[in-house]
């Protein structure tokens, strides 16, 4: 899991908007890292992010992880 700061007043937004749903944040890249991992493969695949001012990349090989980074340009 990532470590990362998210305003109160977004959190509290979206707790009174859903007040009957259990609130879980989450970075983006912990879901992109787990949308990955869960492809399961014998090969070797890379997953790539792309946004506006950089990207995520996951490697894996055969399932397990190589790299999971963000590179800014």
């Amino acid at each position: 899991q990532s470590v990362f700061c998210v305003e109160n007043e977004y959190l509290d937004w979206v707790q009174k908007a859903y007040p009957s749903k259990e609130v879980k944040v989450m970075h983006q890249a912990d879901t992109f890292l787990a949308g990955a991992l869960s492809e399961t493969s014998s090969e070797s695949e890379i997953y790539i992010c792309i946004e506006n001012r950089y990207m995520n990349m996951v490697i894996l090989k055969e399932g397990n992880l190589l790299l999971n980074n963000r590179y800014y340009y």
